[in-house]
């Protein structure tokens, strides 16, 4: 009996080493070399209307758009009101819409005095000659509040281009305390943020 049963696990040995060489013969493999993985950036862009200069790359995905006192200098009397014209270029993969949004990040001047009273808004518009339609304007925020936080702008998400009017407004009912004051060297920041 005992050589019997040496018999069956010698089979079994056999039929396991078997089987799994047979399965050895049925698998395959190939490589891929020299691939590359890496994360895309978005790209806007700002250029503007009359100033001679379009954008300017500051390096690290970051275009500055330097008016040069070209730009909302017109001096306002109560109810008056300025604009200047930009094109925001979204230059990334068309897949990939941009959420934009605009915050007021730095100013010189009579600040304290004018940042309740002056107000501003974005309207975008089909290009500089076109009146923007009230409707889809943004609405007229003081410059204390464009300072305070990003704010959106109308029109949002970017896919390719949108051309704005940015407009600046003294209010008819302003404190008379504001005449003749001035803000200058103010920069605004405009961000574009992947939309979700």
């Amino acid at each position: 009996m005992k050589k019997i049963l040496v018999g069956f696990f010698g089979i079994f040995l056999v039929l396991g080493i078997v089987a799994g060489t047979g399965y050895a013969l049925y698998s395959s493999s190939v490589r891929i070399e020299g691939a590359v993985f890496g994360t895309a950036n978005t790209d806007l862009k700002i250029d503007a209307y009359f100033t001679g200069d379009g954008w300017v790359n500051e390096g690290n995905g970051l275009y500055t758009l330097d008016v040069e006192g070209g730009f909302l200098t017109r001096p306002l009397y109560p109810g008056e009101m300025d604009w200047g014209h930009i094109k925001l270029i979204n230059s990334s993969d068309p897949s990939m819409p941009l959420k934009i949004t605009g915050q007021l990040i730095s100013h010189e001047g009579n600040w304290n005095v004018l940042k309740g009273e002056l107000r501003m808004r974005v309207c975008p518009v089909a290009d500089i000659l076109s009146d923007p339609i009230e409707a889809e304007c943004g609405s007229w925020l003081t410059l204390e509040q464009w300072n305070t936080a990003a704010r959106a702008f109308p029109g949002n998400p970017l896919t390719t281009e949108q051309q704005y009017w940015v407009e600046v407004e003294l209010p008819a009912n302003v404190d008379p305390n504001t005449a003749g004051n001035t803000i200058s060297n103010v920069t605004f920041t405009i961000t574009g943020t992947q939309a979700l």
